[in-house]
């Protein structure tokens, strides 16, 4: 609802427990995310001339066992990058149903959080529905959220389609870096 950028994750559709590639993607997608044209915001509703500088991870833990857990130096390398290397970036975080295992996994990695980071973390329980749906609501705009996690966007996703897309935007934005030098 404040125009920021949303990055989902789904860590149920994890394939590779490669810790380098894993770190590489996600500083991948943290600077697609920062780098939206004002035509690509203007086409999500954006009537601002410039991206909020903050951002928004929304992680889908609806599906999300142990066998697809990050590893603990994952984790813990992800925490250090979005606090060290994108300070004041995080606008808030909203674990959209984490299991009851996920408790375990929180205890251990919440120490390492700062506590300014701390406070932007959302839990969500869809069981509660009365709650969940007023946290969400007070976030997100229905329609830029999927279906399976109360909003109105059909949740399903294409690899080849998301392929073709950041293909296109890498060139796209390669083009656009070209052009300043």
């Amino acid at each position: 609802k404040r125009e920021r950028r949303v990055l989902v994750m789904r860590p149920d559709r994890e394939n590779t427990f490669n810790h380098t590639e894993n770190i590489k993607f996600l500083v991948y997608m943290l600077e697609n995310i920062l780098w939206k044209s004002r035509t690509e915001r203007e086409a999500r509703g954006s009537s601002a001339d410039l991206a909020p500088e903050q951002i928004v991870i929304l992680i889908d833990f609806t599906k999300w066992t142990r066998k697809v857990a990050v590893p603990m130096a994952t984790a813990r390398e992800t925490l250090s990058i979005l606090q060290n290397h994108y300070p004041e970036r995080l606008g808030v975080a909203v674990c959209f149903n984490p299991p009851t295992i996920f408790r375990i996994f929180w205890s251990i990695i919440s120490p390492f959080i700062d506590p300014k980071t701390y406070t932007k973390i959302v839990f969500v329980n869809p069981k509660k529905k009365e709650k969940a749906a007023a946290l969400m609501a007070a976030i997100f705009r229905v329609d830029a959220v999927d279906a399976d996690m109360g909003g109105n966007v059909d949740p399903t996703w294409n690899y080849d389609d998301y392929a073709k897309h950041m293909i296109d935007y890498d060139a796209k934005r390669a083009a656009i870096i070209a052009t300043w030098s």
